[in-house]
Parts: structure tokens; sequence; C-alpha cells
């Protein structure tokens, strides 16, 4: 298993319930299929997977909870990346013509919104990867999104 996630894992189950980990396929990067499957853990929050030493966090969030207000808290991390939930492969932030009416009609069109933040290993501690995850989930958390429970899922609950 890859050691940055090992370690980055080791540190979250200290504070939260993690899943073990899985080799996942069907993954999508910019709208393009990894074709390999990649080593991957499950929060209450997020899924956390490793690729290419690029490691990221893909949140799933009711759409109905979105808000002006989160995404303006959000857009200015430099690694974000907001994608419908039913067209993944249409990056609806950020893009060149990005029309903010736009971005929450296709928000309103889907049931859930994903929010990915992508990070490259070389260049991001394990310590500092995990006070990004917990800076992240305290603005879902501080905006009241609702954040489908991942493990549920996992489970099939």
């Amino acid at each position: 298993m890859n050691k940055y996630l090992s370690d980055f894992r080791k540190i979250l189950s200290q504070n939260e319930k993690v899943s073990e980990f899985e080799m996942t396929s069907g993954n999508y990067d910019e709208g393009k299929r990894i074709e390999e499957k990649i080593p991957t853990i499950t929060t209450e929050f997020c899924e956390i997977g490793i690729y290419d030493d690029i490691i990221y966090f893909v949140f799933i969030i009711n759409s109905n909870t979105y808000s002006e207000k989160l995404f303006n808290e959000l857009k200015n991390f430099p690694n974000v990346k907001f994608y419908g939930f039913k067209n993944f492969n249409d990056t609806l932030y950020p893009k060149l013509d990005f029309q903010y009416d736009k971005f929450v009609e296709k928000v309103k069109q889907d049931k859930y919104l994903q929010v990915q933040f992508d990070y490259d290993v070389q260049k991001i501690s394990v310590e500092i990867f995990y006070q990004e995850y917990v800076k992240i989930k305290k603005i879902f958390v501080g905006n009241k999104v609702g954040v489908i429970d991942q493990l549920k899922i996992m489970k099939g609950l």
C-alpha cells in the first residue's frame, strides 16, 4: 500500500472513523478515466485516494445544501474543483468561461455535487495534508452542508 496514504490514515484514524484500504477502479481525473486501480480510504466526509503522486479528497454534498457562502470560502483553494455528480466529466469550476449563474443552474439540476481537492505528495507533508483536511471539513460543517457519509454507502446502508 502507498506509504503516504498509510501514514495519513494513521493520523486520521486517531480522531475519526476511517475505512481500511481499498483498491478502487472507475476513478476519473479531470474527465479522464484512470485505468489502473488506485488505493483509497474513506471517512464519513470523503474519499481519499492517491495516484501519480497526487492525493485527493472528494466530498459529495447534497446540492440543496450548497450556498454562495460555501463557494466563496472554497473557490480560493488553488486545488479545488467542482463537478456534477451525474456528469462528473464536466468540470463546473474552475473553467475559463466560468459564470456563477450558470454554475448555480447546473448545481440545482443535480441531486449531488462533488468537490475535489488535489495535492502533490512531493510538495505537502502528511501533517500539512491533515491540516488541510481539517480546515476543509470545518468549512463544510460551518456552512451546514449535507455531506454524504461515504462510510455508510460503503456498508450499503
